[in-house]
């Protein structure tokens, strides 16, 4: 969290998600790469950007910095493949359907914050490779079908200006 080295930013995504949610006129770039939907119980330790919940309350409270909401930015929403193929049907174990429950969770949150996305890739039998240019905020957006293992080695979270040079 908080300023970012103009750069790339670079993960791949299966059943994870990525949020990307620029604030143009801050010139401001939050990006999270989120495995779960939610932790499983509560715990007393700083949020972490490795659930979805989590990750959109810590750019809430970032943004609170620059006097803005999540409703003011461009939102992106990737990822969420169903990466195990199994039936969506409700008689597949949850366990399998990780996409589908991380996708769940953000659409819900961003409904109640009555967000809007303004490009949004996500579902299918697919991995997604997604760049984020730091210095501008633009995304780009590779797909490759299975059986191909994707891996992520991005941080949970980056969130900061883009202007920053630190």
């Amino acid at each position: 969290m908080g300023s970012c080295r103009p750069g790339q930013l670079t993960t791949i995504l299966g059943s994870c998600i990525s949020l990307v949610a620029l604030l143009p006129p801050a010139r401001w770039v939050g990006v999270c790469h989120a495995v779960l939907p939610t932790r499983a119980k509560l715990v007393s330790a700083p949020l972490s950007g490795r659930f979805v919940d989590e990750a959109f309350m810590i750019f809430a409270q970032e943004l609170i910095r620059y006097g803005a909401t999540l409703q003011q930015c461009e939102l992106q929403l990737y990822g969420g493949g169903d990466m195990f193929f199994v039936s969506t049907s409700s008689d597949a174990p949850a366990m399998f359907r990780v996409g589908q429950q991380n996708l769940h969770m953000a659409l819900n949150l961003l409904g109640n914050l009555n967000a809007v996305l303004a490009v949004q890739d996500f579902g299918g039998n697919c991995y997604r490779h997604l760049r984020v240019d730091l210095s501008n905020g633009r995304t780009q957006l590779d797909k490759n079908g299975l059986p191909q293992r994707a891996i992520s080695t991005v941080s949970s979270l980056k969130a900061g200006r883009y202007d920053r040079k630190n």
